[in-house]
């Protein structure tokens, strides 16, 4: 098997409860087979460490379902309770200690998303002190050798777009919205993200009320079109530019366990949908379930106990390489769960898993 580029990349997760920091790791005695180009990073998403949360459907959310109990009969997705949002990591006033220490680590890839609530908080007006906010992100990044890799969609939007019927109903006001930013980092060598996680996406947006399950495969022809005017504002803007979106595959029959709900419209990998406008496959990995067992989807919900299986990092790297020749590969999330740093009752720790994972890959 082969492959241009692999980003490893740990990362936070909303699905799963997830998050997880990176380092760069010794040579070893087969590390050879990493180039020179190999992308090490660590990733983020705006909603989840920012703080300082503006109007969103996230924040809404969160706010009127925080401290109550979980609904019985919920599938697994609704097992954990929802927490208080608070300040989150503070990533928003401490960006430039959390990049100089990513830069410590050794990374030369930084993936974060730029929240589209925080730069437009109210319709066609933008925050230009939260947009300068970003600009000096990106500034940062590359001031320490790292490429930005920037998630313009991470399940979260403006509080007035929910008002007028969420995402599936609003991909023209995203569009817009994604011109404007591809065009301002244009020429900056960033890696742009369109959508993040298609189909959880979508399951969340049935959590969260936006969505009936009966309109999911309605919305992934949505986000389908979103990831397209994505490529399209990227490459007007900038002819080399390189964009994807990530796929955390899910099959139906495990969706349906993890979700609560039965879904439809669902045919092979989201790739498919958009194949016509990927610059290289971004790919999340964090555990996995068998697909003919789907009560093993409650692997995936067992919070600080989640399983690890390094393992199996490898043959989802083989089958996007196999399935989808001559693209580059980025794993642009993965991770090992853990309860704010407190050990794992396997007694795995952080550097064994993210060995593990070098070896597999």
């Amino acid at each position: 098997m082969k492959w241009n580029r692999v980003f490893l990349a740990s990362a936070v997760a909303l699905a799963f409860g997830l998050s997880a920091c990176g380092a760069k790791q010794e040579r070893t005695d087969n590390s050879s087979s990493f180039s020179r180009n190999f992308y090490w990073g660590t990733a983020t998403a705006g909603y989840q460490v920012e703080g300082d949360a503006p109007d969103s459907n996230w924040r809404r959310y969160v706010d009127r379902t925080a401290g109550k109990p979980v609904s019985p009969g919920a599938g697994l997705l609704e097992a954990s309770p929802v927490e208080p949002y608070k300040q989150a990591d503070d990533f928003r006033h401490r960006y430039k200690e959390d990049i100089a220490n990513a830069h410590a680590m050794g990374v030369n890839t930084f993936r974060f998303g730029l929240e589209w609530s925080r730069v437009m908080p109210q319709p066609g007006k933008w925050d230009d002190k939260e947009l300068a906010y970003y600009d000096d992100v990106v500034a940062t990044l590359l001031a320490n050798g790292m490429t930005p890799m920037i998630t313009l969609m991470h399940w979260v939007y403006p509080g007035w777009i929910a008002d007028r019927g969420g995402f599936l109903n609003n991909v023209p006001a995203f569009d817009d919205f994604a011109k404007a930013i591809t065009k301002r980092y244009a020429g900056q060598g960033v890696l742009w993200v369109s959508v993040n996680e298609p189909l959880a996406f979508g399951a969340m947006e049935v959590r969260t009320g936006a969505i009936k399950p009966d309109q999911f495969g309605t919305f992934l022809d949505r986000v389908a079109d979103a990831h397209r005017a994505v490529y399209r504002a990227a490459h007007d803007a900038d002819p080399k530019a390189k964009v994807t979106t990530n796929e955390a595959y899910i099959p139906p029959e495990v969706l349906a366990q993890f979700a609560g709900f039965g879904v439809k419209g669902i045919e092979g990998s989201f790739f498919d949908r958009v194949r016509d406008s990927l610059d290289y496959l971004g790919f999340d990995y964090y555990t996995g379930t068998a697909q003919d067992n789907p009560a093993s989807a409650q692997s995936m919900t067992a919070r600080w106990n989640t399983k690890l299986q390094a393992e199996d990092i490898y043959y989802v790297a083989r089958h996007y390489a196999q399935r989808y020749p001559g693209l580059p590969i980025y794993i642009v999330e993965n991770g090992m769960v853990t309860d704010n740093a407190k050990p794992r009752t396997d007694g795995v720790t952080r550097s064994q898993y993210l060995s593990d994972t070098v070896f597999w890959l």
